[in-house]
C-alpha cells in the first residue's frame, strides 16, 4: 500500500510541476508586457565582437540585462522554421512538429513525372490571406503544440497578443488559436508591400492597421537608396566592403540602389528583400500596436513577438562579416534603443520584460574562409547531382532486401568529401545517446518528416520537388563537413556545427538581475522563463527548462 502511494504521489507530482511554477511567481512581481525580439541568423559572436560599437538596444540590454554567453541550438538541421517554431514553444522540433523548412510525407504520391513534392509547413492555401485572394496563405496548422502566445491567451479572456514579421515567420509566433470573428494580431509583409494577415487568424484589418499601411509606400517603399551608416572608424570590424564573392559579384559594395539590387524588379521586391527600412517598418508598427491596443497598459500581462528577418537575408546573399551586415545591425541597435525608449514612456520602464535570441547562426563565406588560410568547402549543384545520381543508380540496381537500402545509401554518401557522415532513421531512433551529432539531429527527426536538406539542387528546386530516389525517401539526412556553403547562397546554415548553433540570450527588464553567465543553456529555455516571469502557465510539451539565474 505504501509503494502505490509513492507511485501516486510520484504521478501527480510530474503532471503538475508547472502549476507549482505560476503559483510560485503569482507572489512575484509580474511585467505588464512580455516581449520577445528574434533575430534571423543572429550569431552569438556578433554581440563579443561588435558590443563596443552598441549605443542604442543591444548596449542596452548588455549593460542592464542578463546575457547568456554560452547558449545555443539544441537540434539540427539549423534551418529558420523550427529554429523559430522552438523559440516560440519551448519546444524540440520533434515536439512541436516544424522539423525543417521542407521535409518530405511518406503519405504523399509521385506526380505525372515522377517527382515527389515536399511540404512547406506554414504554408496553407486554404487560410489565404484577408484583402488578397491571390495571395499566398500562411499558417501554423503543421504546429503540433501551442506556444506562447496560446499559453498568454489562456492565462485570461482579457490577455492580448501581437506576432510581428517582414516574413510568414509571424504565424509560428502567433499561436494555434483561431475562431471564426476573432480579433487576433498576427501580420507579415505580404508581396503588395502592405502587412498582411490570414484569414485562419480574423476576416478584416483593424483600423489601425489600414492607417499604417497607407503610409508605407511614402514613408518605406520610397526609400530606393541603401548607404552605409556605421561611421568610418568601425567599418573594420567587417571585411572589405567590394569582393567578388558577394552577391551577384558585381553589386557588392555601397551605396546598393534598388535598380542594381533588383532586376526589373518592383519597389515591392527591394523593400522586402534587401531595403534596411522594412525593419524601421516593422518597429514603427510594434510601436502601433503597444499604443493602438493599449499592451501592457492594463490589467493583464501581454505579449508581443518580433521576429527580424533582414539579417538571414543579407547574411545569405553577403554573408556575415560583410560591411553590409554590420550596418543591418548597426541600425538595428539604434531601432531596438529607440523601441525601448518608447516602451519606457508608454509601458513604464521597469514594466515590461524583453527577450532577444536567434534561431540559428550561419557560416562564413567559404571563399572568405578559404581566403584566409581555414577549412572551407563550396558545394556546387553538380556535386549532390553527382551524388544523388550514384544514390539513384543504387536504388534502380539493388536487388536485396529493401529493408537494407538506408544503410546502402547512407555509406554510398559517405563516399563525396563534403559529406561528413549520412545517418539513418535506425541511426536517429536507437543510435549512440552520447554522440552530440546524432543527439542534435534527434532532436529534429520525425520518421514521417524527414528533411531534404542539404541536399538540393537547381533541378530539385530547393528541395520542394525531389526524385524518388532522393535520401530523404529512405529516411537517411546527411551532415556536410564543416565550412562547407551550399551552392544555393554566399552563407548557408543548417549543420549541427557550433558556427550554425551558438546564439545570443539576452534578457532585460521586471525582476532581471543585471548579470553575465557562462551557464549551457538553449533557445528552449527561452519560452518556459518568460512564462514563469509572467506568471503564466505552460504545459508539458515544452522541453526547455527555467534559464538559470532566472528563479
Amino acid at each position: 500500500m505504501k509503494m502505490i502511494l509513492i507511485v501516486i504521489s510520484f504521478v501527480v507530482a510530474s503532471l503538475l510541476p508547472l502549476q507549482s511554477n505560476a503559483d510560485r511567481q503569482a507572489t512575484k512581481e509580474k511585467p505588464g508586457l512580455t516581449i520577445l525580439v528574434a533575430v534571423d541568423q543572429f550569431g552569438a559572436g556578433y554581440l563579443e565582437k561588435y558590443q563596443h560599437v552598441f549605443k542604442g538596444g543591444f548596449r542596452r540590454m548588455l549593460d542592464e540585462g542578463m546575457w547568456f554567453t554560452n547558449a545555443s541550438v539544441d537540434h539540427a538541421p539549423t534551418l529558420s522554421l523550427p529554429g523559430h517554431t522552438t523559440l516560440a514553444t519551448g519546444a524540440n522540433p520533434k515536439t512541436h512538429g516544424i522539423t525543417s523548412n521542407a521535409w518530405l510525407d511518406p503519405r504523399t504520391e509521385a506526380d505525372s513525372k515522377g517527382l515527389y513534392h515536399a511540404v512547406v509547413p506554414h504554408l496553407d492555401s486554404a487560410a489565404g490571406i484577408v484583402g488578397d485572394e491571390d495571395g499566398m496563405g500562411f499558417s501554423p496548422r503543421n504546429v503540433k503544440v501551442e506556444g506562447l502566445a496560446d499559453w498568454f491567451r489562456n492565462s485570461s479572456a482579457d490577455v492580448r497578443t501581437v506576432a510581428l514579421s517582414v516574413s510568414p515567420l509571424a504565424v509560428l509566433y502567433g499561436g494555434r488559436f483561431s475562431a471564426p470573428g476573432s480579433d487576433n494580431h498576427v501580420y507579415w509583409l505580404g508581396s503588395t508591400g502592405k502587412f498582411v494577415t490570414s484569414r485562419y487568424y480574423r476576416d478584416d484589418y483593424p483600423d489601425w492597421v489600414n492607417r499604417f499601411n497607407e503610409i508605407m509606400a511614402e514613408r518605406y517603399l520610397q526609400r530606393d537608396t541603401w548607404k552605409n551608416t556605421v561611421p568610418a572608424e568601425h567599418r573594420e570590424l567587417a571585411r572589405v566592403d567590394k569582393v567578388s564573392y558577394e552577391f551577384d559579384g558585381v553589386n557588392t559594395s555601397f551605396p546598393h540602389k534598388a535598380g542594381d539590387m533588383i532586376k526589373q524588379g518592383s519597389a515591392e521586391q527591394w523593400f522586402g528583400r534587401f531595403s534596411p527600412y522594412q525593419n524601421n517598418a516593422l518597429f514603427d508598427l510594434a510601436k502601433e500596436a503597444v499604443h493602438e491596443l493599449k499592451l501592457g497598459q492594463r490589467r493583464h500581462t501581454d505579449f508581443l513577438s518580433i521576429a527580424v528577418k533582414l539579417t538571414d537575408r543579407i547574411g545569405h546573399d553577403f554573408g556575415p562579416q560583410s560591411q553590409e551586415q554590420l550596418d543591418v545591425i548597426f541600425r538595428l541597435d539604434r531601432l531596438l534603443g529607440d523601441f525601448l525608449s518608447f516602451l519606457d514612456e508608454t509601458v513604464g520602464e521597469g514594466n515590461y520584460i524583453v527577450a532577444l535570441s536567434a534561431d540559428h547562426g550561419a557560416p562564413n563565406v567559404s571563399e572568405y574562409e578559404l581566403e584566409h588560410g581555414r577549412m572551407a568547402r563550396r558545394i556546387s549543384s553538380e556535386d549532390f547531382e553527382e551524388a544523388l545520381e550514384s544514390v539513384r543508380s543504387l536504388v534502380k540496381n539493388h536487388t536485396g532486401d529493401k529493408q537494407n537500402l538506408p544503410r546502402l545509401i547512407a555509406a554510398d554518401l559517405e563516399r563525396f568529401s563534403f559529406i561528413n557522415r549520412a545517418m539513418t532513421s535506425e541511426d536517429l531512433l536507437n543510435g549512440n545517446d552520447k554522440d552530440p551529432l546524432i543527439s542534435a539531429y534527434r532532436n529534429s527527426f520525425l520518421a514521417d518528416q524527414v528533411t531534404t536538406y542539404p541536399l538540393w539542387t537547381r533541378q530539385n528546386r530547393y528541395g520542394n520537388l525531389v526524385t524518388g530516389s532522393h535520401p530523404a525517401n529512405y529516411g537517411v539526412i546527411v551532415e556536410l563537413t564543416r565550412g562547407a556553403n551550399i551552392w544555393a547562397a554566399r552563407s548557408t546554415h543548417g549543420s549541427s556545427w557550433d558556427y550554425d548553433r551558438e546564439v545570443p540570450i539576452l534578457l532585460m527588464g521586471t525582476g532581471v538581475k543585471t548579470s553575465k553567465t557562462a551557464a549551457k543553456v538553449f533557445t528552449r529555455d527561452i519560452a518556459p522563463t518568460l512564462a514563469y516571469m509572467s506568471g503564466v502557465r505552460y504545459p508539458q510539451t515544452v522541453d526547455g527548462q527555467m534559464l538559470e539565474g532566472m528563479n
